[in-house]
């Protein structure tokens, strides 16, 4: 009969991180993370008590994947964009 692996949470997409992990995952501070927050931009978060936040692991990875794609895009427009100086083209 096959074992089922040991659970680790670092894999669990619906795992909570603290403020300091989440900051990790993202490569950003803590300030950073309460700064979005409070302009109401940036990773979805979950109040968990009057001065306590997490952040869903899998909510994190899909906030990434929307910069990424966010980046992707803004650099399709930038080679659309004719660098060409106005004199040279015909």
């Amino acid at each position: 009969m096959a074992t089922l692996p040991a659970y680790d949470p670092r894999l669990d997409p619906e795992a909570l991180l603290s403020q300091t992990e989440a900051a990790a995952l993202l490569g950003c501070t803590r300030r950073k993370l309460e700064k979005d927050r409070k302009n109401g931009v940036g990773a979805k978060y979950i109040r968990t008590g009057q001065n306590r936040v997490r952040y869903r692991r899998r909510d994190l990875i899909n906030y990434i994947a929307e910069l990424e794609a966010g980046t992707m895009a803004i650099t399709e427009e930038l080679r659309a964009i004719d660098r060409t100086p106005k004199w040279k083209r015909g």
